[in-house]
């Protein structure tokens, strides 16, 4: 059984009907942490809809969603990100990746003047390229995600993936009891509109998540198996040689 959750939910600045789900997924369920599209229209209302809640809050890495912040040659096409299906098996300059990423990251600490509390990526573009995804969580001092660990200094802390389909009560609690110590579940959650629709593939499965984290149940089996619930900003590092 574990006795640490982070429950992250992906995606802050999509859309401000996924700004306001997640918000109230923190407010009214479990929800403790998120991560920002940094190149979203919407990334600066949505970090000031953040900044007096308690909600951690990362930076959610692209190169494969709406216009990058760089111009890197090896991910552009039209002026826009490539989409996944537009790469040749994610080939992309580690050096053109880095200064991309490093320039999200950078345009997060402008907006709120202060570090994300971790990073992790869309479309887990991130396990395509650990070696830039260590650089950075190296200049930075912060964790990041793999898609099945937190890789880099930190203590280790399994990623589930969570979708629509294991929106019930038995099933959140075999993740739970499956694993020990700290772990971290990556949802999406959100509201889902017209807008949305258009831009994500993944649309209504966001509102059944974010109904499950705001049910009752829910929170009454974490305080019934002491289950505490925690963001990144509790992690905690070990110290490393340059």
């Amino acid at each position: 059984m574990i006795n640490k959750l982070i429950i992250n939910s992906d995606d802050l600045g999509m859309t401000p009907s996924i700004t306001k789900g997640i918000i109230d997924g923190y407010k009214e369920g479990v929800i403790t942490s998120t991560t920002v599209l940094m190149n979203s229209p919407y990334a600066k209302e949505s970090l000031e809809a953040v900044k007096d809640l308690n909600i951690g809050v990362g930076v959610h890495l692209n190169v494969t969603f709406l216009k990058p912040l760089t111009q890197g040659k090896s991910f552009l096409i039209d002026n826009r990100f490539k989409k996944p299906h537009e790469y040749d098996y994610i080939n992309i300059d580690a050096e053109e990746l880095y200064e991309e990423w490093k320039a999200q990251i950078d345009a997060f600490i402008k907006m709120t003047g202060h570090k994300p509390t971790h990073l992790d990526a869309h479309h887990n573009i991130q396990d395509y390229y650990p070696d830039v995804y260590r650089r950075l969580s190296r200049k930075y001092d912060l964790p990041v995600r793999k898609l099945n660990h937190v890789i880099n200094d930190y203590e280790p802390v399994p990623v589930i993936h969570f979708k629509d389909d294991l929106c019930h009560i038995e099933d959140f609690a075999k993740i739970c009891e499956s694993h020990t110590g700290t772990i971290e579940i990556m949802t999406h959650s959100g509201y889902c509109d017209d807008e949305l629709e258009k831009l994500s593939s993944y649309s209504t499965g966001r509102e059944e998540e974010l109904s499950f984290w705001k049910d009752p149940h829910v929170k009454e089996y974490l305080n019934n198996n002491n289950i505490e619930l925690i963001s990144f900003k509790d992690i905690k590092i070990s110290p490393h040689e340059d």
